[in-house]
């Protein structure tokens, strides 16, 4: 049966907006531009109607969205989102069918998705303008996908500068950019962010309301920073950078949780020494390590 003959409009605009992202795809913009407008008439139509199952028109509201963003008429996908914002598009919950949502959250689940396209688009600007716009949750979001694309086009100050507005305090997101970072060769810069950065007090002030979980979530970001340590003192040992190696080596945390990546960092350096012709040093590190592998607790 043709797409226009299916007698569900909310459906309809799904199959129709369906169509539309494939020829999105092959580069025909202008037929993909008219069914999704055509997708956007339809879904309205069959919010006021009996014939759907008006859960699901979130997700195809999200399709004729993504689906203008896709082929880069971004006025026309913020249209759509303003239409939700304003009331012009009353999405009902997906799981209560007669509730509708406030129109200020699904403008704002939308929303990040805008932020990310203007990151792309090298508009960085604009997308942490508009992230700030945004209620908590959905600014958030935003600001993930700005910190993703710089991860992407290697801008890891900015990176991490933006990866920090996030609240709480992400301590994996913050990990992979310091991380990528080290193996794309930034590794004086990752240092200095490792060791600048205090994960403790970022991630207390980050988890204040949940005092329970306080010391778990600090021992977890303080491991994050002995890995990172550890990373970066690989890195040096085997560019023979074995001053640099041994002075990341004693950053690392004399804790129960320091204990493992500090005696890998060692033996890490004790490979290189060894491979140097520096046996002497290499024995010393590894008695050093052997030490400290005596001394972790059986629990």
């Amino acid at each position: 049966m043709p797409a226009r003959q299916i007698s569900a409009p909310i459906k309809r605009a799904e199959v129709l907006a369906g169509i539309a992202n494939i020829y999105g795809s092959l580069k025909r913009d202008v037929e993909a531009t008219k069914l999704l407008d055509e997708a956007l008439l339809s879904l309205k139509a069959g919010l006021n109607s009996k014939l759907d199952d008006r859960s699901e028109a979130y997700s195809v509201v999200f399709e004729i969205f993504s689906g203008f963003l896709k082929i880069k008429r971004v006025d026309q996908a913020l249209q759509v989102a303003q239409m939700v914002r304003d009331g012009e598009i009353n999405l009902p919950s997906p799981d209560f069918t007669d509730v509708v949502v406030r129109s200020n959250f699904n403008y704002g689940r939308l929303m990040p998705h805008i932020a990310a396209f203007y990151a792309e688009a090298g508009k960085f600007e604009s997308a942490l303008q508009l992230a700030n716009s945004l209620e908590q949750g959905h600014r958030e979001d935003a600001l993930f996908r700005i910190t993703e694309q710089y991860i992407l086009i290697e801008q890891y100050a900015k990176a991490l500068q933006t990866a920090q507005m996030i609240n709480p305090f992400d301590a994996d997101l913050i990990y992979n950019i310091l991380a990528v970072a080290v193996k794309s060769g930034q590794i004086e810069w990752a240092k200095q962010a490792t060791l600048t950065l205090d994960w403790a007090v970022q991630t207390a002030e980050s988890m204040e309301e949940e005092a329970d979980h306080t010391n778990v979530e600090t021992v977890s970001s303080l491991t994050y920073r002995n890995r990172l340590l550890l990373m970066i003192a690989r890195e040096y040992a085997e560019s023979k950078q074995f001053t640099q190696a041994l002075n990341v080596t004693a950053q690392i945390g004399v804790d129960e949780f320091g204990k493992v990546p500090k005696a890998e960092a060692l033996r890490a350096i004790a490979r290189q020494y060894a491979k140097a012709g520096q046996t002497k040093e290499a024995v010393k590190l590894l008695n050093q390590a052997v030490e400290i592998a005596r001394s972790i607790s059986p629990n």
